[in-house]
């Protein structure tokens, strides 16, 4: 522990000038200039110690008050408002046939809902339109909720671009409400990162007018399509389909055993040719059926690099050729030529 000191200096830090001292016998000096004693009100003027700073106020009735300050600043306060002084206590209220407010510095307002049971802190009434400008600036509104309430029209018009964002990183959601939706645009684009999702849509149309048009679909991943009614189509032009049944990590076809499979489970399958009908296969091609039919109304071609191997086979043409370059062969228990 550190002992005191037994001695300490004087004569260090020693002031050059007397103390000051203020007296407030005189200062600061208030004189009333007027009191009304019906109201028990007054008009006084006060001079502050700096014999600089005044001010003229009037006091009263009851604690409202109004000063003027010798720096520029008035002040105007009411009394405040009880359920025994009545409704309309500690009240402001300001008529006229015209109002021009101007401020050339900031302005802020401040109001507070008090003992209101409708919990309104501002409520402002026009009987006509109202404009608001913010010349070359911003206009921002900030609240916990925000209602714009419309009996008739509601129009958002901005000069070049109109953002939306729910939540302060957009993850938030919004909702709309209504009979019809309509957009007039030159182009559409969204970006989703999540799921899309249509419920209760009765009719789905997508019109075009421009030959031009396009409609593409580009997925790295499946598209499923479940339809329980019937599916038509009608191309003007060419359908081609390009299947490579790659392997997939997660497929959404279990079977990997062929690219392309066709099944019908109730009624047939027929395909209808106005020209030529190819089928090319670079490996084995297997028809396979209880009865197979082939109605062909001119010649029928049938061309192999190997060999051609017909089980069971029965044919009436009008009229057959077979042409080889090589053997032909015909194998049965009891062959029948007329």
């Amino acid at each position: 522990m550190t002992q005191a000191a037994n001695n300490y200096p004087t004569n260090i830090a020693k002031s050059t000038t007397p103390d000051e001292s203020q007296t407030l016998k005189k200062n600061p000096q208030r004189r009333v200039v007027h009191k009304c004693h019906l109201t028990r009100s007054e008009i006084y003027e006060t001079l502050y110690p700096d014999k600089l700073t005044g001010k003229l106020s009037i006091c009263g009735p009851s604690d409202s008050f109004m000063s003027f300050s010798s720096d520029g600043k008035i002040n105007l306060v009411t009394g405040k408002k009880s359920k025994e002084r009545g409704p309309a206590s500690g009240e402001l209220s300001v008529t006229s046939y015209g109002m021009k407010v101007r401020s050339e510095e900031r302005a802020a307002f401040e109001f507070s809902t008090g003992e209101a049971d409708e919990g309104e802190a501002l409520n402002i009434m026009c009987y006509g339109d109202v404009t608001e400008d913010a010349k070359g600036s911003q206009r921002t509104i900030k609240a916990k909720k925000i209602m714009i309430h419309a009996t008739e029209e509601l129009h958002l018009i901005a000069g070049t671009q109109v953002f939306i964002q729910a939540g302060n990183i957009g993850g938030g959601t919004i909702t709309m409400n209504a009979s019809n939706v309509e957009k007039v645009t030159n182009n559409d684009k969204e970006i989703i990162f999540g799921q899309r999702q249509t419920f209760g849509v009765k009719e789905d149309t997508t019109t075009a007018f421009d030959p031009r048009s396009n409609v593409s679909i580009v997925s790295p991943g499946h598209i499923n399509h479940k339809v329980l009614g019937d599916v038509k189509q009608y191309v003007g032009g060419c359908v081609q389909t390009v299947i490579a049944g790659l392997p997939l990590s997660v497929p959404l076809i279990k079977d990997r055993t062929a690219s392309y499979s066709l099944k019908t489970t109730a009624l047939g399958y027929r395909v209808v040719s106005a020209g030529l009908g190819t089928i090319t296969a670079t490996g084995p091609m297997t028809l396979a059926g209880s009865t197979f039919t082939g109605t062909f109304g001119a010649a029928q071609l049938t061309t192999a690099a190997a060999n051609v191997t017909t089980a069971a086979l029965t044919m009436q043409p009008a009229s057959m050729v077979v042409t080889s370059p090589g053997n032909i062969t015909l194998t049965g228990a009891i062959i029948y030529l007329n």
